[in-house]
């Protein structure tokens, strides 16, 4: 029998100790003679196939759900241990199964008879912390060896759980902790300086001994140094560790107990808590500092901006009692403490306030120049309850209309997309089109080599090399940055090169109006065709300045134009100052091309004919005709919506015996728009929006498509915003990465665009408003108070779709009204007023019963109505008050309002 053979033989019959007897009795000319046969082993036991045809399935196996690697039982382990022995270091690690090798009860096997030069180096790549299959005490036996060193971050992926096996008596784990002198010595004071898991270990074993008590008890004991590890615990809260990991070193300081003698030792240590960027640790460090007798006041002021700026309300009181404490005992602290706690007022909780201005007023008045400027830089953000006990004239305190906000119009030399004029634009332009940098790039490059290539040379196109390079790696191998349409685009580059149109796949509707855009363009450079496509945007993100289109329709004499690119420039077309585009169409354009611009272009014009343009044309002045191709609200975007509870299948129990979860019948409240049932894509020539309806059951979006698919149809992008509604937040608790990235980019898009909210559009942004994503929450913000300052949408509208939702608690309550105290009060008297409008729509469309934090809402209500210096005048918010009015707690809130 050959060494092959008998190796397979051993491999087949899984036996490690055979195995071992054979390898020892090879030469190194047999053991070279076996690494081709190695090779084709290893690809051979770690292929995956389906384990239900095994020659000895196992019973759980099922037909065509069961896969996993060939090698089964120990086959991988022998099959390891003879890659390490007659492999290089390169040859080993390409093997599936290396780190089989790395158990205690192998190496000893080994080690003793062969050690690769290469072993060292092995084991020095554990270090990297990507090697789980070492003990601790094999690190420990392979460092007394020599071997090599293990690092922090190693020996911290198996200290923490030194105590935590299964079964191990206290006694137990206190014998492996004292077994090796540089456990206690050395390895325990890594866990202050090195990330570790000790923290998820210590959660999970909570029912048995945990590390406190042991820390405790050696610490007692004088095995660990206690002062030591006070101030190293205290001193984690600035080294970068996770929340969870911060949170674990502040509970071992609490459960420590420290004397109050210790904490002064610790002073300065607690002072540092106080930069933490974990709310734990500044709780900590002020709590501490409350407990000395004294302590240096003059650092404490220091900290205090950082500690006011991210203190929650719990840390911000206890900041107001220690600084109450100081000023009390020290008056040359008062004026200073005054003028730091004055950033309170960015926190809009009246209580704070209230305590503040208190605290402010009785020991630091009257106020020196210092504070009197602090006092008047944070008037506007002083509540109206607040301000009074501060400034001497209160009322003087006024915003100012939002005169500074600059309406731009739709299209302008602000937003003009720089032309591709020349042959070295071209070639600079070709290799950047791909990396995503605006939307409107990958309409550009088609365009530009239309426009250009009667000037593309053989020289050119050397140039140009690079370009079709990167487009042939990107269309094998995409980044994470580029979208499908980005994608595609690498494949018009591809199919230009070859001189042809190939085949396109397109794994969703929505994609094809731009591959048969440039499809047509693919053509237009074989046919040698100079004219333009009418739809390619002049100023971003994707609008057609009226002029461009009728000059570039009127190149189109003889030949009639695309008819989807026709749809999509119409879609496209600005409808600001067209006098000048009108003028020069009834010049140079004529028959129905002519009559189609001027009806797109003059808000007065006549009745529109039939035709898909013409329907875009209807659709873009904000008119509605019928078409047989598709349903109206398709067109116009004027969906009917509810949010409700609604019955659902939730997931139970796992039932072993069926491999599968016990389905229960659940409650949720959803958003359901009401899309009508969808019908085949129209087959010839359809409407531009027929690509946009979704007809499958999910929606799968890359969000890096979602700004150049919503700016289709940039003036009415209802239809695109309704599918997004429908398939990525229909529940307030949606919160993965996929839908989250698609609304985050959606509500990107739409904060740019100078265009009126239609009432989908309200739906999206007010529902935004209340997503889980506090991005998500401040971009919405943001596309409110742009839109208040160019009149481009309703508060009414937006208060009144936040008021549906809030009627059923969709979402808290108080992600609205954070947002509300954080992003959207005190913009400008216009704001204000606005705000006003958009808060009382809300509130009358709240049931009769208190909603969750419905008190938090009518507080921030009644502080905008005291800006304002209004009382509730609106009838169906009167009511909402009376009705209130009767609940525990409500009277004296609701009495406040009118």
């Amino acid at each position: 029998m050959t060494p092959t053979d008998k190796l397979k033989a051993l491999i087949e019959k899984e036996s490690t100790d055979e195995l071992i007897v054979f390898l020892k009795a090879l030469s190194e000319p047999e053991k070279k003679e076996l690494v081709p046969a190695l090779k084709e082993l290893n690809a051979y036991y770690t292929e995956f196939v389906d384990l239900s045809t095994m020659q000895a399935p196992d019973s759980k196996w099922q037909a065509g759900r069961s896969y996993g690697t060939r090698a089964r039982g120990r086959q991988g382990l022998v099959l390891a241990i003879a890659s390490f022995v007659c492999l290089d270091k390169k040859g080993f690690e390409k093997t599936v199964f290396p780190t089989s090798i790395l158990k205690q009860e192998i190496l000893d096997q080994l080690l003793p008879w062969y050690v690769p030069s290469w072993f060292g180096k092995l084991l020095d790549e554990a270090n990297k912390g990507n090697s789980y299959r070492l003990s601790y005490d094999l690190i420990m036996q392979l460092q007394a060896e020599g071997h090599f060193t293990p690092s922090p971050e190693l020996i911290l992926i198996h200290f923490p759980g030194l105590i935590f096996p299964e079964k191990i008596t206290p006694a137990q784990a206190e014998k492996i902790l004292l077994k090796y002198p540089d456990t206690l010595n050395k390895h325990f004071w890594y866990i202050f300086e090195y990330p570790s898991n000790i923290a998820n270990l210590s959660r999970y074993y909570k029912s048995t001994k945990n590390w406190n008590d042991f820390i405790l008890k050696f610490a007692t004991e004088g095995r660990l140094d206690r002062a030591r590890i006070l101030k190293e615990t205290l001193l984690t809260a600035n080294r970068n560790f996770n929340k969870i990991l911060a949170g674990w070193f502040v509970e071992l300081f609490s459960f420590l107990k420290p004397t109050e003698e210790e904490l002064q030792t610790l002073e300065p240590e607690l002072m540092t808590l106080l930069d933490s960027k974990h709310t734990t640790a500044v709780s900590l460090g002020l709590n501490s500092l409350k407990q000395l007798k004294d302590f240096d006041y003059h650092t404490f002021i220091t900290h205090l901006p950082q500690v006011i700026l991210s203190g929650t309300k719990s840390i911000l009181n206890t900041v107001l009692q220690l600084s109450e404490t100081i000023c009390k005992e020290h008056p040359d602290a008062r004026q200073p403490i005054a003028i730091q706690l004055c950033q309170v007022f960015l926190n809009k909780d009246e209580g704070l306030q209230q305590k503040t201005a208190k605290l402010i007023s009785t020991y630091a008045f009257p106020p020196a120049e210092d504070l009197q400027q602090q006092l008047q830089l944070y008037a506007d953000t002083m509540l109206t309850s607040t301000r009074p006990l501060l400034l001497r004239d209160a009322a003087a305190v006024v915003l100012a209309d939002d005169t500074a906000a600059e309406n731009l119009p739709l299209i302008g030399e602000h937003n003009l997309i720089p032309p591709v004029n020349t042959v070295e634009d071209l070639v600079y332009f070709a290799s950047q089109a791909f990396e995503n940098n605006a939307p409107y790039h990958a309409e550009l490059l088609p365009a530009a080599f239309i426009h250009l290539q009667h000037l593309i040379t053989e020289d050119v196109l050397v140039q140009l090399q690079p370009a079709f390079k990167r487009a042939e790696k990107l269309h094998a191998h995409p980044t994470a940055n580029m979208g499908q349409l980005d994608n595609l685009l690498t494949k018009f580059l591809l199919d230009y090169t070859k001189g042809q149109t190939s085949a396109w796949k397109e794994t969703e509707d929505y994609v094809r109006p731009y591959t048969i855009l440039w499809q047509y363009a693919l053509e237009k450079l074989q046919a040698k065709n100079q004219l333009p496509l009418l739809s390619t945007p002049t100023h971003t993100p994707c609008w057609i300045d009226p002029l461009v289109l009728v000059e570039r329709l009127a190149q189109y004499k003889d030949q009639a134009p695309h008819e989807l690119d026709l749809q999509l420039a119409v879609c496209r077309c600005a409808l600001e100052d067209t006098a000048a585009a009108i003028a020069l169409a009834k010049q140079v354009l004529s028959g129905e091309h002519k009559e189609l611009v001027l009806y797109l272009l003059d808000q007065s014009a006549g009745t529109p004919r039939n035709g898909n343009a013409w329907v875009q044309a209807a659709n873009r002045k904000g008119i509605s005709i019928p078409t047989d191709k598709l349903a109206a609200v398709y067109i116009n975007g004027n969906f009917e919506w509810e949010t409700k509870p609604e019955k659902y299948k939730a997931y139970g129990s796992y039932i072993s015996e069926k491999r599968d979860y016990e389905r229960i019948t659940a409650t949720r409240i959803s958003i359901r728009i009401n899309i009508p049932a969808s019908t085949p894509l129209h087959a010839k020539e359809p409407l531009l929006q027929d690509y946009l309806v979704n007809r499958s059951r999910y929606y799968s979006l890359i969000w890096q498509d979602v700004p150049r698919l919503l700016s289709l149809t940039p003036a009415n992008s209802s239809l695109m915003l309704a599918n997004i509604i429908q398939h990525c937040m229909p529940l307030s608790g949606m919160y993965e990465v996929t839908e989250t990235s698609t609304i985050t980019a959606a509500i990107s898009w739409l904060k740019e665009q100078a265009i009126p909210y239609l009432p989908t559009v309200h739906l999206f942004m007010a529902t935004c408003m209340l997503h889980a994503d506090k991005t998500i929450r401040a971009l919405a913000a943001e596309c409110w108070i742009t839109g208040v300052s160019a009149n481009r949408l309703e508060s009414s509208e937006t208060g009144r779709i936040i008021g549906i939702h809030q009627s059923v608690e969709w979402a808290p309550l108080k992600r609205f009204t954070d947002l509300v105290t954080e992003h959207m009060m005190q913009i400008s008297r216009q704001h204000n007023e606005a705000l006003e409008l958009l808060l009382s729509n809300c509130i009358a469309c709240l049931p009769d019963h208190a909603v969750k934090n419905l008190k938090k809402l009518l507080e921030v209500y009644g502080e905008v109505l005291a800006v304002n210096g209004h009382k509730v005048t609106d009838l169906q918010v009167m009511n909402r008050l009376k009705v209130w009015e009767s609940l525990p707690g409500f009277k004296k809130l609701t009495s406040s309002l009118t």
